[in-house]
Formats: structure tokens, C-alpha cells, sequence
């Protein structure tokens, strides 16, 4: 073998999925290492839009680039083109050496990411967890809660939340396994007081709490009316406000609480206050 290439980001981020994967740069290094490796006079290529070998993988690239594989830097607005004519041909520009190449290959290795799996949106339908503009997992905070999702008592690891590597993955799963220790080892678990309490003789059981909850805290009881699941039920107050019957308070944001409140404030700004 005498030429070969690696192409990174192939459809990733200039495709129809828009994003990075974070291991496709990895992987593509490290099959040209494989390459340059086992055909030490073969001329190995490794195109690239934006190259991201991310923490000590910069040791894979400064050793990958001392065996003698070559970087080149293409644009998306440029994209490299294979032709077949009297074999396999490579025309990309160089975006550092503002130069045109064309390069006859023996191989082409397309360095893919990752995308959900399918049936995922439905998955996370099922679950009542949100996911991201990608199509993966969403977390609750990126910081604050990583591996925490809306939905309580629901963690996510790897692949599932965006693509990443296997050093990734183990981390963020020892985190989403703490996280679940944190529920599993308590024989009893406290709940928050701002719940929903629902009036057994004004609901009319016309489903309206049950369709919108969110997290899937209100049920019909075997009394035919609404009941709230006092353990899921988060606060949020949405069936309190759309309940047609005004059968459903807020605990602690009862209205003959927000009433009384809501009229002072308003006395005091009449009477300039």
C-alpha cells in the first residue's frame, strides 16, 4: 500500500448531525497510527476541519505525527472530493498551505461519530426525560447536576447523554452509580412539602392533571377520582393551574396564601409604599 487517507468529521458537524462526538478525532488518529505502523513506507493522511485530541490524547497525535503521518486541513465550505478514474483519487485544499492536492489512494477510511440509538426519542418519551437538539439524554444541569435528569431517580451515563470515549464513560458512570446509592441505601427517603393535594369531591376525573404532569405523579384511584403520588410529585404546579374543576392546590402556595400576599403588595403600591 502506498496512500492512504482518513477523513474526520464525515458527516458529523458539516452533515446532518451537527455536532461533535469528541472520539472521532481519537479513533481517526489512531487508525493512522495503526496504518503508518504496519506500512512504515506508505504515505498515511489524516484530513481534518477541526482537530481535537482532547487532554493526553495529545500525546496520540504528537506520536502519530513523529511516525510520520500528515495533517491536513480542510474547510466545510471546500469539502475534499473522491473521484474513480483510473483508480481512487483524492482532491482536497490545504487550508494552511492554501494549496490544491489531488492524491492517489489505495485506501479511504471515513472516521464516523456517533448518533442515537433508534427508538431513543421514544425511550425518553417513556421515561419523561427531555433530550437535547443531538436527539441524546438531556441532564438536569451541566454542572450542577450532570448526571441527573428532570426526572428523579433517573441517571444517565455514557453514550446515552452525547458521544464520548471510554475514559468518559467509566467516569460518568461511577457518578451515576453513586448517584443511585444515594436512594437505594436509605430505608426511607423524605419528600419535599410543596406537593399537590387534589379535593376527592371537586374532580370531575377528566384527566387533565394526568395528561399534563410531567413527571407521571397523578393517577385515577379505584375511587374514580385524581389522586397525587405525593413520592414523584415535584411542585411544578402545572395541574393546579389548569385544572377546570379548581379541585388541585400547591401546598404552601394555596390561594388563601398568594391571595392575601398579591392584595397587600398591591396596597402598597397604590398607596405609593
Amino acid at each position: 500500500m502506498e496512500n492512504a487517507a482518513i477523513l474526520l468529521c464525515a458527516e458529523m458537524r458539516w452533515g446532518k448531525n451537527d455536532y461533535c462526538s469528541r472520539y472521532c478525532c481519537l479513533s481517526g488518529t489512531k487508525s493512522a497510527r495503526e496504518l503508518q505502523e504496519r506500512f512504515p513506507d506508505a504515505n498515511v493522511y489524516v484530513l481534518y476541519e477541526n482537530l481535537r485530541t482532547l487532554g493526553v490524547h495529545e500525546d496520540l497525535y504528537k506520536e502519530a505525527q513523529r511516525m510520520g503521518v500528515r495533517f491536513i486541513k480542510y474547510s466545510f465550505d471546500e469539502m475534499p472530493k473522491v473521484s474513480y478514474t483510473n483508480g481512487l483519487k483524492l482532491n482536497v485544499k490545504d487550508q494552511l498551505l492554501n494549496i490544491d492536492l489531488e492524491i492517489p489512494l489505495d485506501m479511504l477510511v471515513l472516521s464516523e461519530g456517533g448518533v442515537p440509538t433508534e427508538g431513543a426519542d421514544e425511550l425518553a418519551k417513556k421515561l419523561r426525560v427531555p433530550c437535547s437538539s443531538g436527539g441524546f439524554f438531556q441532564e438536569a444541569h451541566v454542572k450542577l447536576a450532570p448526571v441527573d435528569t428532570s426526572n428523579e431517580g433517573i441517571y444517565i451515563a455514557g453514550g446515552v447523554q452525547y458521544p464520548k470515549d471510554v475514559a468518559d464513560a467509566v467516569a460518568q458512570g461511577s457518578a451515576a452509580a453513586a448517584r443511585a446509592l444515594t436512594i437505594i441505601s436509605r430505608d426511607a427517603l423524605e419528600v419535599g412539602g410543596i406537593v399537590s393535594h387534589i379535593d376527592p369531591e371537586l374532580c370531575a376525573a377528566c384527566l387533565t392533571c394526568v395528561r399534563l404532569c410531567p413527571y407521571g405523579a397523578i393517577a385515577i384511584n379505584e375511587d374514580d377520582v385524581a389522586e397525587t403520588n405525593i413520592a414523584k410529585c415535584r411542585g411544578c404546579g402545572i395541574c393546579a393551574t389548569e385544572c377546570p374543576a379548581k379541585a388541585i392546590e400547591l401546598r404552601h402556595f394555596e390561594d388563601d396564601q398568594i391571595i392575601p400576599m398579591v392584595e397587600q403588595y398591591l396596597l402598597e403600591v397604590k398607596n405609593g409604599g
